[in-house]
């Protein structure tokens, strides 16, 4: 098994220096504690206060009232709230959970026991935006403290009312409750323990499924973790979660990692909650060309089964020749395939493609020590996206129920987003910038499976 001595050091080094109380580190993987230790004097039962971990809370919260049909997220604060005018109006409550609503992030209001939902919400109503909605993001407590509000009046409930019946009960969290029961700020004012938290991640984890129960929908939990800022610039967020390219979904940041993104919540006070990415069994390199991809995925990930699929012949025998020298040849397989073609019946968690996407222009225009590259791995229409699109189209029949597509097309990323501008593709930042290589989801390329498909028909 692993090695946690490193990790027990760490977590008894921050009780000894920092200096804290206490610390409790649990790890479950495919829903098995494989480590769990307490230091100091908490244990798992310890009640703490959460802070930010409060976030992914209240939006489980209501994204079952989403699930039930009593909200959508595309339901808009001026069609529940009264005095929201102008463009504070057609904020929806996927901008508010997303924190692209444009309100000012956090107002002194929130969690203040001067105030309560009602009147900090009316405050809001009436304080000038700082940003359309959707124009950026900014983290902080105002967009949840109206989400919230939009639940209590479509629903008649209180806050705390819908903290217990939509989470507490429905879950058996016993020691995640409010304190300030006056003003219960849905971002971060819950007190909780590890015991509960854990509870939720792995329903979380499980598509909403705990027990043998349905707590939420497994669309609605997808919709949570997916990047719901829309190439939004992250304008209010830490050094740190710019330089690891965060993104953010409903009520949990996304951060790309080579498994699949992680999504997580943490809070001010230490308590971070997170689930590792995608749980990827068998993955494929599309367009695989010498295979450094598909190579690298089985080099780095052990435990994945890599498929690499080429129309070329030579491309396939370098890339086996390559998998050989570094010793992943026997959980590669190299196959022979035009995109999607020959591979009827395979479904992979993770398909990750670099295809030919250079206009005609730009190959015509090529220096002449660029034609030692084959056109075929180059050469994708007018606009580079004739076999991008051709992927977007025929990727969901071989991907898994959340599985996730990743796709760089380069410089033609402006002309795809004009394409499809209703298609949210999560556009992947590298510490040296955007660098035109998006990740969808399966989920989300069937919703939009119809235009998809019109556009990449037409391209013959």
């Amino acid at each position: 098994g692993y090695d946690w001595s490193d990790v027990a050091a760490t977590a008894q080094q921050k009780v000894t220096s920092v200096p804290v109380p206490g610390n409790v580190v649990h790890v479950a993987h495919h829903g098995e504690v494989v480590y769990e230790q307490s230091f100091g004097t908490y244990t798992p039962d310890t009640q703490v206060p959460i802070a930010s971990a409060t976030k992914w809370l209240s939006a489980a919260v209501i994204m079952r009232l989403v699930d039930r049909g009593t909200l959508s997220l595309d339901t808009r604060v001026g069609d529940v709230l009264s005095g929201f005018g102008g463009a504070k109006a057609t904020m929806t409550l996927r901008h508010l959970l997303s924190f692209t609503s444009g309100l000012e992030p956090d107002p002194a209001c929130a969690g203040s026991r001067l105030a309560t939902l009602e009147s900090c919400t009316a405050q809001l109503a009436g304080a000038p935006l700082r940003s359309a909605p959707g124009a950026a993001f900014r983290y902080g407590s105002a967009h949840l403290v109206v989400a919230a509000r939009m639940a209590e009046v479509a629903t008649g409930r209180t806050w705390i009312e819908l903290t217990r019946d939509e989470l507490t009960e429905p879950l058996g969290l016993d020691s995640t409750l409010y304190l300030n029961t006056v003003n219960p700020n849905p971002a971060g004012s819950l007190i909780s323990n590890l015991r509960d938290y854990e509870r939720f991640l792995r329903t979380m984890w499980n598509w909403g499924e705990i027990d043998g129960q349905q707590y939420l929908s497994p669309a609605a939990v997808q919709q949570m973790q997916r990047d719901q800022t829309r190439g939004a610039p992250m304008l209010q967020a830490s050094g740190i979660r710019r330089t690891l390219g965060s993104r953010y979904g409903l009520g949990e940041w996304v951060d790309p990692m080579a498994g699949g993104p992680e999504v997580s919540s943490p809070g001010a006070f230490g308590f971070h909650p997170w689930i590792e990415g995608l749980d990827v069994h068998r993955a494929l390199d599309l367009c695989t060309g010498s295979g450094c991809i598909g190579i690298a995925m089985a080099h780095h990930q052990p435990e994945w089964q890599v498929d690499c699929a080429d129309i070329s012949d030579d491309a396939l025998a370098l890339a086996r020749e390559n998998a050989e020298r570094l010793h992943v040849d026997r959980r590669v397989r190299m196959l022979k395939s035009d995109l999607f073609a020959g591979l009827s019946g395979e479904v992979y968690d993770l398909i990750v493609s670099n295809p030919p996407y250079v206009t005609h222009a730009e190959v015509d225009a090529l220096p002449s020590e660029y034609r030692f590259e084959p056109e075929l791995g180059l050469r994708a229409g007018d606009d580079g996206l004739d076999i991008a699109l051709r992927i977007l189209r025929d990727a969901p029949r071989h991907l898994s129920e959340g599985g996730v597509l990743i796709v760089e097309v380069g410089e033609s990323e402006r002309a795809l987003e004009a394409l499809l501008p209703e298609l949210a593709l999560a556009w992947i930042e590298f510490r040296v910038g955007q660098m035109g290589v998006f990740a969808v989801d399966r989920e989300t390329l069937l919703a939009h499976a119809e235009r998809i498909a019109e556009l990449a028909n037409a391209r013959g």
